[in-house]
């Protein structure tokens, strides 16, 4: 059941790419992060094994939507994009690493609650991150000498 995430991944990349391309990163980013966090509540809440494994595979692709979708933001942004896109990855990584010692306990408390709080964490944190970044750049188009 949690291959289907990575193997839906794999087999939906060219429409993720694509929908970058038409919707705009930030715009399919924070969408996907939306859709895959209503996903994630389903993975806690549904009854059917069938359900939650269905329901798993199709975050699959959302997830892979986000990576890709920030991704493309910070290469197309910046000088040191080389730089920047390490520390995503860096960032991404850590968060994989840190995500058992954070949620495990949740889990033996609730295990309603183990799916509820990154489903919760996941449809808000990166709209709300694109969100500020967008209004932060938008100040600075409009100061003296332009972007910063």
């Amino acid at each position: 059941m949690l291959t289907g995430f990575g193997l839906v991944g794999i087999f939906s990349a060219r429409l993720t790419g694509w929908a970058v391309d038409r919707f705009g990163a930030r715009r399919w980013t924070s969408a996907s992060a939306a859709v895959g966090g209503v996903l994630l509540v389903g993975v806690g809440l549904l009854p059917s094994s069938v359900a939650v494994g269905v329901s798993w595979a199709v975050a699959g692709a959302f997830s892979q939507a986000v990576t890709v979708g920030l991704t493309a933001l910070v290469l197309s942004s910046g000088d040191n994009r080389g730089g920047a896109v390490s520390v995503v990855q860096s960032f991404r990584f850590l968060g994989a690493a840190v995500s058992p010692v954070a949620f495990v306990p949740l889990y033996h408390l609730d295990p309603v609650s183990a799916f509820l709080v990154p489903a919760g964490l996941v449809a808000t944190v990166p709209p709300a991150l694109l969100l500020a970044r967008r209004e932060r750049v938008a100040a600075a188009d409009h100061r003296p000498g332009g972007p910063a």
